[in-house]
Order: C-alpha cells, then structure tokens, then sequence
C-alpha cells in the first residue's frame, strides 16, 4: 500500500545519517547555509522513520556514531530554535531523541550506565527547554515528563546534576508569561516532587536543589519578577493537599 512505499521510500535516505556520522567533526566547519541544510535534512531524515527502524539502525551503530549523532542533534537545536520559521526542526528533533532515550534506556539509565550518551542526551534536552516557543516547550515538556519516569533512578537515587538543571529549567518556565506554559511546567515539577518521594521515599533531593535552583535563576537575573513563580508553587501546594 501507500504506507509501505512510503516507508521505503523513507528508508533510502538512512545511508545520509550514516554519512553525517562520519562528517561529524567537520560539520562544524562548513559554510553556515550548508550546514543548516545539513542538519535540517539530518533531522527530517530521522524523523521520518518509524520507531522500530531507527531502533534497529541505532542499535547497529558503534558507541562513537551513537555520540556523533546525539552531538548533530543538539547543534541542530543550537542552530534552530530561535528561528520562528524552524520550529518543525526542534519538534522533529523531540521525537527522535525521545525515540532515542527509550530504545536505550535500559542501558542508559543504569546507575553504572553509559554515562556520556545520557549526558548527551540529556544536553539535548536542556537546550529545547532554552526554546522560546509553546509548541516546541509542550513537545519537550512531553518528553521531560517520560524522562522523570522512566530514569527516576537516575534523577533522583544516582549521583550526578541532571535533577537539579531539571528542577532549575522547569522553575524558569514556571514563572513563564505564557500561561500554557507556565501551567504545564507546574504540573512538571508536581510530577519531578512526587516521582521523587516515589523513588526513594522522601523529598530530599528536591528540597535541596529547588531552592538551590531558585537562588540561582535569582543571582543570575534569569529571573527578576518572580510573581508567577510564587503562583505556580500555591498552585502546586494546593495540588498536594
């Protein structure tokens, strides 16, 4: 049927991810209008696939092609998300990564896991949280929510700073304008207290780094009026009562 040309048709671009692997370390250096085409055909590549093939592609790839496209995809980002006209990129990179963090999560959300492609990961995430726009936040925040379940352990028991930059970007868009936004980041931080105290039975890890994260959006003047934030965390109380 149409859906299976379609996928074929699909699949005959996977040999370009392989390529971009390989160019990695000079993708960097190419012309600026050339290595947007690059990636956003990079993006568009990979998320044209279905689950199962990129699961199957990945899993044949070396642990450096794996971090070479982890590293094109938050260039990517790092290239996109300011572009109003782009946003299709960022939301195209969501999913992929998504796919990304479930067909590996097994290996890397163990406590002696792949260490360096969850921090690649999970860098690729910290910038679409940067994103200015509510479509792609909603996408991302999506996927935060998937990652605050399924690597609890990770956030939560593991030592490392990934629940703290969470916890930091999530209270930044919680005293968002928008109040889509802000409602969503909300419901995500009820989520990240909640999935802690689940975890490992209390609230330690949270109410540690939560006014740590405060104090620096505060110190940083990342945020100067904090009125939506004192709202977003009543609401937040009154969701636990």
């Amino acid at each position: 049927g149409g859906e299976q040309r379609s996928q074929r048709v699909h699949l005959m671009y996977l040999p370009f991810l392989q390529m971009c692997a390989a160019n990695a370390s000079s993708l960097e250096n190419f012309p600026a209008t050339l290595r947007l085409r690059w990636l956003r055909a990079l993006v568009h590549i990979a998320a044209s696939q279905s689950r199962e093939v990129l699961a199957t592609f990945w899993r044949k790839q070396v642990h450096s092609q794996l971090s070479a496209f982890l590293g094109q995809l938050s260039l990517a980002v790092e290239s996109f998300r300011a572009r109003e006209l782009e946003i299709e990129v960022c939301v195209a990179v969501v999913r992929v990564l998504q796919v990304f963090l479930e067909t590996f999560e097994e290996q890397l959300s163990a406590e002696q896991g792949d260490a360096q492609l969850l921090a690649a990961a999970f860098g690729t995430v910290e910038r679409l949280l940067h994103c200015p726009y509510a479509r792609v936040l909603s996408c991302v925040f999506c996927t935060v929510r998937y990652f605050i379940g399924a690597y609890a352990a990770t956030l939560f028991a593991h030592r490392n700073n990934f629940n703290l930059t969470l916890t930091s970007e999530i209270l930044r868009h919680c005293n968002s304008g928008k109040a889509e936004v802000r409602r969503q980041a909300t419901s995500l931080y009820y989520t990240l207290l909640a999935q802690n105290y689940a975890t490992t039975g209390n609230l330690v890890r949270m109410k540690v780094h939560s006014p740590v994260a405060i104090s620096e959006l505060i110190g940083k003047a990342v945020m100067k009026d904090y009125g939506y934030l004192l709202s977003s965390l009543q609401a937040v109380v009154k969701q636990a009562e």
